[in-house]
């Protein structure tokens, strides 16, 4: 899928540091009151000599208080923007071939930052820890399906056509060296979707809108008459998905095996529109 190489410059706060490095940084940022005046017993001593009569000693309230205001500094100088400057898209579509490549289990944080180019830091400042990075590159893959696929199919005035040239593809594909990686989104199925519900959701999004594609290229099939089954245009939407589905799946048992894809697809076409059969020369 084509990524938008644009280059993002994101400034984006950095995650608060917690209680103990904060005092850790503290002091050396500001000196606390007691190295300033390091003999509170005798400051209290002198006080009593003195006529005035105000009382001018440091307070573990001060203290306290002044302890406060340094956290308060500390906290602000952490949480100031700074930039990050790289290709966010470039870095989103390594990471989908990653776990298109491997599957979700397989690919390591490792194997991601490698691909992407980028920091652990960074990858957990922009895009989150792998779940969400995978949600994140799921996305995006669901994108250019949207529109590399699923549109054809649903602008296409021959709907019979555009199902035809869906399918071809799908066996180009496939029965390329790169096809037997499989389908990102049907891989994802079978081997994360059972026990995570997120990424459950998002297959039968990807379903979903695959089966409404594929409704809307029967129906324009079948206003211009080039579709015989009279099965429910619902019915056949599925029946497509699920031949589509099987295609990787098969590409991936039968690597490069392009007869075996071509006899499944024509089995499939032939269901919506059966060919005439051939008449017997007369004589």
């Amino acid at each position: 899928m084509p990524a938008n190489n644009v280059g993002v410059e994101a400034m984006r706060p950095v995650a608060p540091v917690d209680a103990g490095v904060l005092l850790k940084l503290q002091d050396s940022v500001l000196p606390p009151l007691h190295a300033r005046t390091p003999n509170l017993q005798r400051d209290a001593e002198e006080h009593r000599t003195r006529a005035s009569g105000v009382d001018t000693r440091i307070k573990p309230t001060q203290i306290q208080n002044e302890r406060s205001v340094k956290q308060s500094v500390i906290q602000g100088i952490l949480m100031s923007p700074r930039p990050r400057k790289f290709d966010y898209d470039e870095a989103l579509r390594q990471a989908m071939m990653v776990f298109w490549t491997k599957g979700y289990e397989a690919a390591s944080v490792s194997d991601l930052l490698d691909a992407m180019g980028i920091n652990r830091f960074s990858m957990y400042e922009f895009f989150g820890d792998k779940h969400a990075l995978f949600h994140k590159a799921a996305d995006r893959y669901l994108e250019g399906f949207e529109k590399s696929i699923l549109s054809r199919l649903r602008t296409n005035q021959d709907g019979l056509a555009a199902v035809r040239g869906h399918f071809a593809n799908m066996v180009d594909y496939f029965s390329a060296p790169r096809g037997c990686r499989g389908c990102l989104m049907i891989n994802s199925i079978t081997e994360v979707s059972s026990q995570d519900s997120e990424i459950r959701e998002l297959a039968q999004t990807f379903h979903r809108r695959l089966e409404e594609a594929f409704a809307v290229a029967i129906r324009n099939a079948r206003s211009v008459g080039s579709i015989a089954s009279t099965t429910p245009t619902e019915s056949l939407a599925r029946y497509l998905v699920s031949v589509s589905f099987s295609l990787p799946l098969i590409a991936q048992t039968y690597p490069e095996d392009r007869t075996r894809l071509e006899q499944v697809v024509e089995i499939a076409l032939g269901s919506l529109a059966p060919r005439t059969p051939s008449r017997r020369p007369s004589g």
